[in-house]
Parts: structure tokens; C-alpha cells; sequence
């Protein structure tokens, strides 16, 4: 899971609040009450640091809207079966399908 420049870790909560205070991050996942998934890159500038100071403290920032993996695969494959009685139609040639469409000559 690490990249060329990036380290993907599961820390502690001392340990992911040193990490978001001294470097970059991209990814930062609380799995339960003191672990948390960290992807984390280079170490912030001493510039940048002087200028924020304390303020780096973004553990809780807000996220986008949460997804699932699970549920997105069961839909697409629900979605699949479904459409499959009018590809099946006969005498009707099935040009293009998609998860939610289907074009028919």
C-alpha cells in the first residue's frame, strides 16, 4: 500500500497527531476508539509550520459523503441481473448495455 513518495499506516492517536502536526496527509480514517489509517507523504515546510502553528490539528476534518464499497458492487450487480431480460429479448440485437441502460436495434 505505499506509494514512491507516501507510507500507509495504521497509528494510534498519539502517533496519527504527530503525523498530521510534522507531515502532508491524503488519507486520514478512524477505524475504532485509538486507531486510525494515516497515508502520509513529506515532512511540512519549518516555513509553513511557523506560519500555521498549532492550528495543524485537522484529524477531525470533514469528509465528502461517506461510500460503500459493498453496497455499490450489490447495486451494480442487481442492476446487471435486472437488465438482462431485455438483452435477452429475442430478435432484438443488444447494440450497447450499461449498469442502468440498454440500446436494442
Amino acid at each position: 500500500m505505499n506509494e514512491i513518495y507516501t507510507k500507509t499506516k495504521i497509528v494510534s492517536r498519539n502517533e496519527m497527531e504527530k503525523l498530521t502536526k510534522t507531515h502532508e496527509y491524503t488519507l486520514l480514517a478512524v477505524l475504532t476508539v485509538d486507531k486510525y489509517l494515516i497515508r502520509y507523504g513529506r515532512l511540512l515546510t519549518r516555513d509553513l509550520l511557523e506560519i500555521v502553528g498549532e492550528k495543524l490539528i485537522p484529524w477531525n476534518k470533514k469528509r465528502g459523503v461517506r461510500s460503500s464499497i459493498q453496497i455499490a458492487a450489490a447495486v451494480t450487480g442487481y442492476a446487471r441481473i435486472s437488465i438482462n431480460k431485455y438483452k435477452n429479448i429475442k430478435d432484438n440485437d443488444c447494440v450497447y448495455t450499461d449498469t442502468d441502460s440498454v440500446s436494442l436495434t
